[in-house]
Order: structure tokens, then sequence, then C-alpha cells
């Protein structure tokens, strides 16, 4: 059966959030999971609705930042669940998603349940089951329900609602981003002071060259810096392209930085397990 949009999409929502009657959302800050906060406070009222977010060390200010907006805009009382970087992250092993998602998950379920909200919903959608998500299985070790996912819903049908629902464009098009993590080879010791020099460049990688883009350290100390291809060329060869390379290479202290020639690439630096 094909993915739901439009009013069925809607209804279907709708129904599922009334069924469930409170509900706790965890918000990153992201399209998905805040198209179905407002829609959450829509069906039910901000009463029984919950945002939760948790911030550790690798998150992007931004995203939370963004989320805190989102709940003054729909008056949803919001939490903000500060968490450290798990021992198991340390060194950025190959199942960080899966690891972090088991962490971060499992402690907002029991935040979410001490403040009388037994459900805890995510924003996960049909789309992610196409990409390489190994954090999925832990949101059902978790006991985290993904409406978006039992109503067959897709990225483009999200949208729909959010417009809908009059969520503002900026969050129903935010471009999908992951934590600073993914910035990080494998193998990698996770240290906060270089993330936060990471997320730095990356914004300025992101206003000269447009989203998504993405800063990528290595172990042997190398960064490379991935563009929407359309940029890439002007930038690869000109002066402004110069210039955001040294200036990257301020921002995060590491002196090899480049232009990967291939461009943006989603989880290019995924190590992926069986």
């Amino acid at each position: 059966m094909g993915n739901l949009i439009g009013e069925e999409l809607s209804g279907r929502l709708a129904e599922w959030l009334r069924r469930a009657e409170r509900v706790a959302v965890a918000l990153s800050g992201g399209a998905d999971s805040s198209v179905l906060a407002a829609a959450a406070v829509r069906a039910l009222g901000a009463e029984r609705c919950l945002a939760i977010t948790a911030s550790a060390p690798y998150m992007i200010g931004r995203e939370i930042e963004s989320a805190r907006s989102l709940c003054r805009l729909f008056g949803v009382r919001h939490i903000v669940l500060e968490i450290g970087t798990p021992a198991a992250l340390e060194n950025n092993p190959p199942l960080r998603c899966y690891l972090c998602k088991k962490a971060l998950f499992t402690a907002m379920k029991e935040l979410a349940a001490g403040e009388g909200f037994p459900i805890l919903c995510d924003g996960t959608h049909a789309d992610d089951l196409s990409d390489y998500r190994p954090g999925i299985r832990a949101l059902g070790e978790a006991g985290v329900a993904s409406p978006w996912l039992e109503c067959r819903a897709d990225k483009a049908g999200i949208a729909e609602v959010g417009l809908k629902l009059g969520v503002p464009a900026e969050y129903v098009r935010a471009p999908s981003s992951p934590c600073l993590l993914t910035r990080l080879e494998h193998g990698m010791k996770v240290e906060e002071p270089l993330l936060r020099r990471i997320e730095a460049a990356e914004e300025l990688l992101r206003r000269a060259a447009g989203s998504p883009c993405r800063v990528r350290c290595r172990r042997d100390g190398s960064v490379t810096l991935e563009t929407p291809r359309e940029s890439l060329a002007s930038l690869a060869r000109s002066a402004a392209g110069e210039a955001l390379l040294e200036n990257v290479r301020k921002a995060t202290g590491l002196a090899r930085v480049s232009f990967d020639p291939r461009g943006y690439r989603r989880g290019s630096m995924n190590v992926k397990l069986a």
C-alpha cells in the first residue's frame, strides 16, 4: 500500500492521537517531530501534550533553539533534558546511532512517564525505512511510538500536513540535520570543544554554500567540506572558496581542509553493519 497524503493522512494522524489521549513528543527541532508536535496540540489541546528535547554535547544548538521557539508558538509545555555523552559513544563507534538513541529515548520515556505521559512519540516516517537508520531498532526497544510510520506518512505528506496546520515553512522545509557525531570518523574520540568548532565551521559553510552541507573530520587530522554540487564549482576554484577554507581552518584548528569533489553525500562516513 502507498503512503497516505493530504486530508486522509491528517485525519488518520488525528485519530491516532485522540486514541492516545495524552502524548509526549520527542522534539528534535527538525521538520518531522515539529509537525507531529503541532498536530498533537491541534488534536488534543496543549494541556494534554508535552514536548521533550534531549540536549547532549553532540547536539546542534540551532536545533534546540528551534524546538524552544516552536513550543512557544504552539503553547505546549517543553522540557529540555540535559544528557551527557554516554560512555559507549566516547570513541564514536559504528553503532553510535543505536547506542545514542537507546540512551536518549530510554531517559525521555522515563521522564515522560514521570510527568504523566505514558506514550512517547517520535518523528520517524516511511522514508526513514529506505535509509541506513540503525537507531530505529532502539525506538522499539525503548517503547517509543512512531505515529507517522503507523499512519504510512512520508516526508512529502508530513510537509503537507505541517503547512495545513500553520507550522511555519522554516520548520516544515528544514533540511535533515543529524547530530555532530556524524561529522566525525568512526573511532575518533568525542571531545566537546572539537564538536563546537565543527558546529561553528559548518555554519560558515552553510552561509557560503547553502544546505545541505557537512564538515567531515577524520582521524588523520584532515577535514573535507561537502557542499551542494551546484555550489561546488563556484567555490572550489575561487577567491571566495579559498577564504572559506581558511575560515574553516581557523574555526576547527585543523590545517588540512579541502572541498570534497563529490559534493554533499548523506551518511558518507557511515560504516554499515549487518
